[in-house]
């Protein structure tokens, strides 16, 4: 019944579909073994987007620190995404994420948890044990990568 929002949400962390596929798989298993700390105060769909996430987030963790101490991509504050853009299920929905799956794993996970599930840098940094600071940098620098990558695809500014 979830798999298929599930398997969406574990494609935003990563570029390879086996990879999106395995995260669920243990996101899945998760969900069955803490199934008992589930106290209804939500909807069963949304509990099971929170392991999700948790889950892919704990499979990337280092992944992230390794990237984060290499600052090879630049920083322009003058570019504003589009976050409406990542919500559209359409060709230009799986072009966006296409191309966010091109980004570096600590720049793709600040960018979904911000943009697409909405977190608040205060939440980010509790997740990833990093500072707001950092994942307010982190976000800049993702932003950036993305335009990057938009500009050589030849979006115009208009339509990201």
């Amino acid at each position: 019944r979830f798999a298929p929002k599930m398997l969406s949400i574990c494609k935003r962390y990563t570029a390879k579909i086996e990879d999106a596929k395995d995260l669920m798989h243990d996101g899945f298993i998760k969900v069955f073994t803490k199934i008992h700390t589930f106290k209804g105060q939500a909807k069963l769909e949304t509990w099971i987007t929170r392991v999700m996430i948790n889950n892919a987030i704990n499979a990337i963790k280092k992944q992230i620190l390794v990237e984060w101490n290499d600052d090879t991509m630049g920083h322009d504050p003058d570019f504003d995404l589009d976050y409406e853009a990542l919500h559209r299920k359409d060709h230009e929905y799986d072009a966006v994420l296409r191309l966010i799956h091109k980004l570096p794993v600590g720049y793709r996970t600040i960018l979904n948890l911000y943009a697409v599930e909405q977190y608040s840098h205060k939440e980010i940094s509790e997740l990833l044990n990093i500072s707001e600071g950092t994942s307010k940098s982190q976000l800049n620098r993702a932003r950036a990568a993305l335009k990057k990558l938009l500009r050589k695809e030849g979006w115009d500014e208009t339509s990201a």
